[in-house]
């Protein structure tokens, strides 16, 4: 196929994608680029392994448990865990504003180092095989759930 045509298909593709119409597109289409769509959903888990990276640095445990009123590390805690979703949210659209696949294809790598990190210094568990376990069926969710293009679709 001529550059110029293939061009033109992948701004096509795009304009329904941005639009919330994948149904439009050929199944070989939702599977392109997915993991560079995948990039702002990624970046959001990764924020949550930073955290839980944070909790456990705090608090020594993997589990949040507070008795009584908190001392400042647990109050450190707690507002972490208040800023999480919204500041997940806005390293989300942050991250699908990058204008270039390869960026994103570099923020959505870097994300997936820092999820990582997380589930071997943090993460749920005191256990790193479960934490990594986790984190892979997290981070396999969100690239499947991408395939189907339900970012699209929400969006």
């Amino acid at each position: 196929m001529p550059p110029a045509k293939q061009a033109r298909r992948h701004a096509a593709e795009r304009w329904f994608l941005a639009r919330g119409l994948p149904a439009v597109l050929r199944p070989g289409a939702l599977l392109r680029r997915v993991w560079s769509r995948s990039a702002p959903a990624v970046a959001g888990i990764a924020l949550v392994a930073a955290n839980s990276m944070l909790v456990v640095a705090l608090t020594g445990k993997h589990t949040i448990d507070i008795d009584g009123r908190p001392d400042l590390g647990e109050g450190v805690v707690l507002a972490s865990l208040v800023l999480v979703p919204p500041v997940a949210v806005l390293m989300g659209w942050l991250v699908s504003r990058i204008g270039t696949p390869v960026r994103r294809v570099g923020a959505a790598n870097l994300s997936l180092a820092v999820i990582v990190v997380g589930a071997i210094f943090g993460g749920p568990s005191h256990r790193i095989v479960v934490n990594l376990v986790i984190s892979a069926v997290t981070v396999a969710v969100v690239v499947v759930l991408t395939a189907g293009d339900m970012g699209a679709i929400l969006g």
